[in-house]
C-alpha cells in the first residue's frame, strides 16, 4: 500500500504536478499522475492493473501517454504499488535525466 502523499513528495524533488487521470469512477485509488520537471515527463501510475469489470481501458491509457510524449522531450512511466515502489521510481528517474540518456544498455 502506498502510504507517501505522491504529489508532495514528488513536488519536494522538483517535479511539478500537472493532472491526475482517473481510470474508473468507482475505483478511486487506481490512477495515473502526471508530473513534469524542465523537458522531461513523469508519469506514475499507481494500481492500474487491478482487477475491475470491465478491465483497464487501455485506449484511454495509451492515448494519455500518447500526449505527454509529443509535448516533453522524453517521457518515463513508472507502476508504483507502495512506497518502496515511489522511492525506486524517483531514484530511476533522476538517474535517467541526470545523464541525459547516456546510458549503453547493450
Amino acid at each position: 500500500m502506498l502510504y507517501k502523499d505522491v504529489i508532495t513528495t514528488l513536488e519536494n524533488h522538483g517535479c511539478k504536478f500537472i493532472e491526475k487521470v482517473d481510470y474508473f469512477a468507482d475505483v478511486p485509488d487506481m490512477y495515473s499522475l502526471f508530473f513534469e520537471l524542465e523537458k522531461y515527463c513523469l508519469i506514475i501510475d499507481y494500481n492500474i492493473c487491478k482487477i475491475t469489470n470491465p478491465i483497464f481501458n487501455y485506449a484511454e491509457y495509451t492515448n494519455k501517454q500518447n500526449e505527454y510524449m509529443f509535448k516533453y522531450n522524453q517521457c518515463y512511466r513508472f507502476y508504483v504499488e507502495n512506497d518502496e515502489d515511489l522511492d525506486i521510481a524517483i531514484v530511476t528517474f533522476k538517474t535517467l535525466i541526470s545523464t541525459d540518456n547516456e546510458i549503453d544498455i547493450n
